[in-house]
């Protein structure tokens, strides 16, 4: 079993669990406040003797609290699960270790697409991102092919072992990410690319038996 190099590095990881922690806090925070906000409100309605309005602006305030918070405990949940997530190769399988368990791609059944990103910039020229989305009956999963921070691309045995990993697989798309994944690893950068179209990313036949 191959396992696949860490693209963040441990102290991101440390930082990614540390925000996580962080927003999970506020989930609770943002519940316990809106439950007290809502016993101290009623109570006051009930000895004031007040009309609707005030229990509308207490249903208002819930109704935005709750949502927020459980958007704050899905990130947080993102965030470790992510945090400590490992990758691995077992012959053609690709295994994602992470907080919910290990989970297993094979990688010469499932689709598999190699694809490119990019995000915005105040630099002239727009960063791009190289990733590859992985099918199945797990769901889709995406392997970074990039720093998440400087867009380096993974060390060449990775991709290669990627590739080798998808060459089995039957479907030309597959077998077209095979021969993109060989051509990256041969580049050693996205630098030749001059935007984001994985077109032009020439396939890379595989090397004679």
């Amino acid at each position: 079993m191959i396992e696949l190099s860490d693209l963040e590095g441990a102290r991101r990881r440390a930082g990614r669990r540390v925000r996580a922690g962080v927003l999970r806090v506020v989930a609770v925070a943002l519940v316990v406040g809106a439950a007290v906000a809502v016993v101290a409100g009623a109570l006051s309605l009930r000895g004031a003797g007040a009309g609707a309005g005030g229990w509308w602006g207490l249903a208002g305030l819930v109704a935005c609290a709750l949502p927020l918070a459980l958007v704050c405990y899905a990130a947080a949940r993102v965030d470790a699960r992510e945090a400590g997530e490992r990758l691995f190769l077992d012959g053609p399988v690709l295994v994602v270790a992470n907080a919910d368990g290990r989970h297993g791609y094979d990688l010469s059944r499932v689709p598999v697409q190699l694809g490119l990103r990019v995000f915005m910039s105040r630099t002239p020229t727009r960063p791009v991102w190289a990733y590859l989305r992985v099918g199945g009956g797990q769901g889709p999963y995406t392997v970074e092919l990039c720093h998440p921070a400087t867009g380096a691309l993974r060390p060449a045995a990775d991709l290669v072992a990627l590739a080798h990993a998808v060459a089995g697989n039957p479907d030309p798309e597959a077998q077209r990410a095979a021969g993109r994944l060989r051509t990256l690893a041969a580049w050693g950068s996205l630098a030749p690319l001059d935007g984001a179209r994985v077109e032009d990313i020439p396939v890379t036949p595989p090397p004679p038996a």
